[in-house]
């Protein structure tokens, strides 16, 4: 098995080597800065130097990209980690490949003064939107135990994360859980005197990753492999260049450049497959079999199903810490 994988890597260093051979892929990226690596190998030629010809989308979540992915319509997407646990309870033709960015202070609420929300502790008995089967659900589920409220003391509400800001504004929802660049976009529309932000920092870590379908991945293992060194390039541009990477970066998520840029060190970008990313499947799978977000007679996934560490392996061992 050990000689099967050296002559993988040895097959994988060999791509791309001057070969002059062209891909056409489809890529799909959330909407935020967790997905700045895609931007930058779009924006910086990364993408083109390994051969890649790349069609752009762009959605607001992951999940939705992910939807994406399993229906066709993309190859190499951007996601976090919820969604394909769910995706793993069903057992979905998905694999991760890499995590390409993570951050621990992103998710946050955002609620209206003017329904009597002041503190973590108002949220009791209110409307809350988050978007379901996301790590929306799940942070909001993290921010609420933290101040001993269960889902069962407020309303949920399903929203994709570009309806919250209007939904919020026009009352039909008293707050929302979500990433940025849609809290700042709700706190811009609202104001100061109406609407306050809450974050509750380091009880989540959100690892943002690069995922493939599993087919794609054993037809087009090339492709991969180009994909992977183009955002191990464009993850160094980003460490090296925040000032050309923040405008960047902000006029694609529609951010202001200024909040951006105060919370931009909350990010880390460096590509890498860890059991962090191993240990946050496992406890979301869990969370979500006792919430009964899936049947609580529903098998536990086998994680290993869905993280396919050889690619990463094959360029560069040292990004790899997976236990054996």
């Amino acid at each position: 098995m050990a000689i099967g994988f050296y002559v993988f890597r040895d097959e994988l260093a060999k791509i791309g080597k001057d070969d002059g051979d062209k891909f056409h892929v489809v890529t799909a990226a959330a909407i935020n800065a967790y997905s700045a690596p895609f931007y930058v190998a779009q924006n910086m030629g990364f993408w083109e130097k390994e051969g890649l010809t790349v069609e752009d989308k762009y959605f607001t979540s992951g999940r939705l990209a992910l939807d994406a992915l399993l229906a066709g319509g993309a190859d190499l997407i951007t996601v976090a980690e919820t969604p394909i646990v769910f995706a793993a309870f069903s057992g979905q033709n998905v694999g991760i490949v890499a995590t390409i960015s993570s951050a621990t202070n992103d998710l946050k609420v955002l609620a209206r003064r003017d329904k009597g929300i002041e503190r973590p502790e108002d949220l009791r008995g209110k409307r809350i939107g988050m978007l379901f089967g996301a790590t929306s659900e799940y942070y909001a589920n993290l921010f609420l135990q933290a101040y001993g409220i269960s889902f069962n003391d407020i309303q949920r509400v399903n929203l994709n994360p570009a309806d919250m800001p209007l939904a919020l504004v026009k009352g039909d929802i008293d707050a929302y859980v979500i990433w940025e660049p849609f809290v700042n976009n709700g706190f811009r529309k609202l104001g100061p005197e109406k609407a306050i932000r809450f974050v509750k920092k380091d009880i989540y870590t959100l690892p943002f990753n690069l995922a493939v379908r599993k087919d794609f991945a054993a037809e087009q293992p090339d492709v991969v492999v180009r994909a992977i060194r183009a955002l191990i390039a464009a993850d160094a541009f980003i460490r090296a260049n925040p000032d050309v990477v923040i405008p960047l970066v902000a006029k694609k998520i529609g951010m202001d450049e200024s909040m951006l840029k105060e919370i931009w060190p909350d990010y880390t970008f460096d590509v890498s497959l860890t059991m962090d990313l191993m240990s946050a499947l496992k406890r979301q799978a869990e969370w979500a079999k006792s919430i009964e977000l899936v049947p609580a007679t529903s098998t536990m996934p086998n994680f290993r199903d869905f993280v396919l560490p050889k690619f990463l392996l094959g360029i560069d061992p040292q990004r790899v810490s997976l236990d054996p």
